[in-house]
């Protein structure tokens, strides 16, 4: 918990030094970008929209550019885009004020990376977390490939991923010590997050499971903060009052495009109103390699980059978690936060590998608590497990950002440079 100090109760001269290391790391790696052309498809499509919407939003839609248009989905022609338009806005102010959208649509990327990295510290700081454990977060969150992918492009899934995480850390904060204020920045950074990707629907029930479980907390008995044991049902005003705030905003500012879906084309389904062109598969290698990939492949991707994941299937590392939860303590849940979205996006989003930079953050905010509170010998296991997963991330981010065409959509795992046959079984 944050004390009445803010970041000055817990190690703030630590965490200070760290936020700002991996801020200058951050924007060092992100430098590169802003001397690249940005013509890759989704960045042609997110200028499109920039170029085509009105300021009243309407027109908000890629059907009449030349060249967008005929992508292979039918999406691209149709009357309505269907991510939501803050970040075709944030390009549009670029084209209107300086006549380059891409340079204010950069300049928004690394501002949101820095503002995760400060969740980061938030977050740590509300587990009371010690900076040397903390440090894996800040290493994790800097160097992750897929969030570095996406943010040197003109592309949104890193940005919905930082401002949904950096939403839920805010949250659970206001939570934990409800007053206006806090609800209203928790309210503000959802509400972008759900004005940035499709997908960020699947956060929702995140909301919701963590409001039930705010009406069963348990009540202080002294002033040292001790609890009862007995955990009673609380329905009083300041159980309601960040919820309130929060939904209020969410279900007007933030699915106000959402509603717009569903009177275009009557359904949230995107299947329901995206459809692959008949030859899409001939449209390009890539789209080919999108279309023939398997859910065996997008898992082997992820964990040539991340092993760390592979720790997260021995069910004995979640006895601190489900220890944590049944002592009603808040610090263990972006653990099973980070679980559930990372099924759910496996589920339905498992065609490219750049779609799980929306979940990253959650599990690089996971890691401290998860190994930290484990058995001195299986902390040591797992502490080796996630240095080589940092040593892959930062080799992988460097091979996308600094080899790769500009234009590139596609993220090579590090352990493909050093045993090159691993690609004939990948691609």
């Amino acid at each position: 918990m944050i004390g009445n100090g803010g970041l000055r109760a817990f190690q703030f001269r630590e965490y200070r030094h760290l936020w700002l290391l991996a801020v200058g790391l951050s924007l060092l790696m992100h430098a590169r970008s802003f001397w690249q052309k940005h013509e890759e498809g989704d960045e042609l499509a997110y200028v499109a929209l920039a170029r085509e919407m009105n300021w009243d939003l309407s027109h908000y839609t890629t059907r009449d550019d030349p060249v967008v248009s005929k992508f292979p989905y039918s999406i691209y022609r149709s009357s309505l885009f269907h991510h939501p338009p803050l970040f075709p806005l944030v390009l549009k102010y670029g084209q209107t004020l300086f006549g380059n959208p891409t340079l204010p649509g950069l300049i928004f990327e690394n501002i949101s990376i820095c503002i995760l990295l400060y969740y980061t510290w938030r977050w740590m700081v509300f587990q009371r977390m010690p900076a040397c454990w903390g440090t894996i977060a800040f290493a994790g969150v800097t160097f992750c490939p897929l969030l570095l992918s996406s943010s040197v492009l003109l592309h949104h899934d890193a940005l919905m991923g930082c401002y949904m995480t950096c939403g839920l850390v805010a949250y659970i904060e206001a939570l934990q010590r409800p007053t206006v204020f806090r609800a209203i920045i928790a309210a503000l950074l959802l509400t972008a997050g759900l004005n940035l990707r499709y997908n960020a629907l699947i956060f929702l029930p995140i909301l919701v499971a963590l409001q039930v479980d705010n009406l069963y907390r348990r009540e202080p008995t002294d002033a040292g903060g001790k609890t009862s044991p007995a955990i009673v049902p609380v329905a009083t005003k300041s159980r309601w009052l960040v919820f309130g705030i929060v939904a209020s905003f969410v279900l007007t500012f933030g699915l106000q495009h959402y509603y717009r879906i569903l009177a275009t084309y009557g359904s949230l389904l995107p299947s329901s109103f995206i459809r692959v062109d008949p030859d899409a598969a001939n449209y390009s290698q890539f789209i080919r390699n999108v279309l023939e990939r398997r859910p065996w492949k997008t898992a082997l991707h992820l964990v040539l980059i991340y092993p760390i994941l592979l720790s997260l299937l021995n069910p004995a590392i979640y006895a601190p978690v489900l220890r944590s939860l049944r002592n009603r303590s808040r610090n263990s849940l972006f653990t099973p936060i980070f679980l559930y979205l990372f099924a759910v996006e496996f589920y339905f989003s498992y065609s490219q590998v750049r779609y799980f930079a929306t979940v990253t953050p959650c599990l690089f905010l996971s890691l401290p608590f998860l190994i930290r509170e484990q058995s001195q010998r299986r902390r040591e296991i797992l502490a080796g497990i996630a240095a080589v997963s940092l040593m892959l991330m930062f080799a992988t981010g460097f091979g996308k950002t600094q080899m790769s065409p500009a234009d590139s959509m596609v993220i090579v795992p590090a352990p493909f440079f050093y045993l090159p046959p691993l690609r004939f079984i990948m691609y």
